[in-house]
């Protein structure tokens, strides 16, 4: 799923049918790992617990992201899934 589209309209028309993937801005990727956790909370927050997301970029990800802020990334996106599974 593109960044550019409202996730959770798409999981309002559309969630327990189908499972969408992505949703984060692959630019983000060069901010510090901080913002990156921050939009990942608040992508969960429009998640809302509803099940069918599959943590993803909304794009490919860019060559020159630092593997530290891709790690950021993934380890935030599944904290995120984590509390979801566990309704916290």
């Amino acid at each position: 799923l593109d960044w550019r589209v409202d996730l959770g309209t798409i999981l309002d028309r559309h969630g327990g049918k189908v499972a969408v993937q992505g949703n984060l801005d692959p630019t983000l990727l060069h901010a510090d790992p901080e913002r990156i956790r921050a939009e990942v909370g608040r992508i969960a927050t429009r998640i809302g617990g509803r099940p069918g997301h599959i943590w993803n970029l909304g794009h490919g990800i860019l060559p020159d992201i630092p593997v530290a802020h891709a790690q950021a990334f993934v380890a935030a996106a599944k904290a995120a899934g984590d509390e979801s599974v566990r309704g916290t």
